[in-house]
Formats: structure tokens, sequence, C-alpha cells
């Protein structure tokens, strides 16, 4: 019998792939907002914007990579880490939707 222990895939490792794939987006995004330049500058955009966007969108990739691997641990009954992975790959969303309620409702 092959255990969740013993898989490639474990509880562990998804949840240390969801930390990397959170780390990697909020980096991504931080980096694209630092190196955009919206309404004062007039020079041309920073060579940073390109490769900020690429972290942005491997990471949310890998963030969707993890909510596969997890639901799959988790039917194997590995479900301890692979829940708290779910959740951590759930981060992203959960500030954005915070984020554009309160810029929403604040606007009105």
């Amino acid at each position: 019998m092959i255990t969740g222990m013993g898989s490639k895939y474990s509880g562990p490792a998804v949840f240390t792939i969801a930390v990397v794939g959170v780390v990697g987006f909020a980096w991504g995004i931080k980096l694209f907002f630092d190196s955009v330049c919206l309404f004062s500058c007039t020079a041309p955009q920073s060579p940073a914007v390109d490769s900020a966007f690429m972290l942005t969108v491997l990471s949310f990739l890998l963030l969707v990579f993890t909510c596969i691997l997890a639901i799959w641990a988790i039917k194997r009954g590995d479900g301890g880490w692979a829940l708290g992975g779910l959740f951590v790959a759930g981060l992203p969303v959960i500030f954005g939707a915070v984020i554009v309620t309160y810029v929403v409702l604040s606007s009105l």
C-alpha cells in the first residue's frame, strides 16, 4: 500500500509549493507596481516590468498547480498539510476580494 508520506507530492510538499507560489506572486505584484510609471514620468517604462509580469504569471500558474495537487493529496488521505497548502494558495484570492470590496465600497 502506498501512503502519502512516501509519495512525491505529499502534503508537506504541497504546502511548500503553496508558500513559494504566494511569495513569488506577492513579490511579482510588488515589483510590477514599483516599476510601472502611470501618470508622472515621461521616460520609457523600466525593463523590470516584463520580468515582474512574468514572475507574477508563473507564480499564479504555480498556485493553480498547487490547488490541483492539494485536492489530489486530500483524496489520497494526506489532508492536514494539503488543506493548509490549499488555504495558503487561496490567500491571494481572499486578499484580492477584500481589497476590491474595500475599494468599491469606499468609492460609493
